[in-house]
């Protein structure tokens, strides 16, 4: 059974990094607990959302270049979160 410092400790590179979330890509933020579950936190455009860590993101795996063009576009679309 996965804790909170297990799964952060996973996906901590991860933070402020964009990844794929079922099917789009998003800004990852890091992870939640409530009293239900573990939750993956996002922003996609301008609105911050949860899903639950029984699913999981996958990582980008693109050329350094690709990815400095992707952080570039999604920065000037989203001033409030930065991506990395």
């Amino acid at each position: 059974m996965a804790t909170l410092k297990s799964l952060q400790k996973e996906t901590n590179k991860y933070k402020g990094k964009l990844v794929i979330d079922s099917f789009k890509v998003v800004l990852f933020l890091g992870i939640e607990e409530t009293e239900e579950d573990f939750y993956y936190k996002y922003v996609s455009g301008r609105e911050e959302y949860s899903s639950s860590c029984v699913g999981r993101f996958i990582p980008l795996k693109v050329t350094a270049k690709d990815y400095k063009y992707l952080v570039m576009i999604w920065n000037y679309n989203n001033p409030v979160h930065k991506a990395k």
